[in-house]
């Protein structure tokens, strides 16, 4: 994503992103685990939570019964890193 945020709007919740919380949003949006992320990242499952919790945080991102929050954060990562073009 840090290649397209200059494409992003200033008001894009990406824009605020650290290369950190990106790098995690992406590894998620790969299906990974938390645990597959903090072993990737060679931090503690609860560094690596606390992390996740911030990026989904700062998307807007909000658990609810409805909703798979990690599919919603996922979804937000690829349109901004594959846009449609319909």
């Amino acid at each position: 994503i840090e290649n397209y945020k200059h494409h992003l709007g200033a008001k894009s919740p990406f824009q605020n992103l650290s290369k950190k919380q990106l790098y995690v949003l992406r590894l998620l949006a790969e299906g990974k685990t938390n645990q597959q992320i903090a072993a990737i990242r060679e931090r503690s499952l609860e560094a690596t939570e606390s992390v996740i919790s911030r990026t989904l945080e700062t998307l807007g991102v909000k658990a609810d019964a409805e909703l798979n929050v990690r599919v919603v954060a996922a979804r937000k990562y690829f349109e901004v890193v594959r846009p449609r073009s319909d």
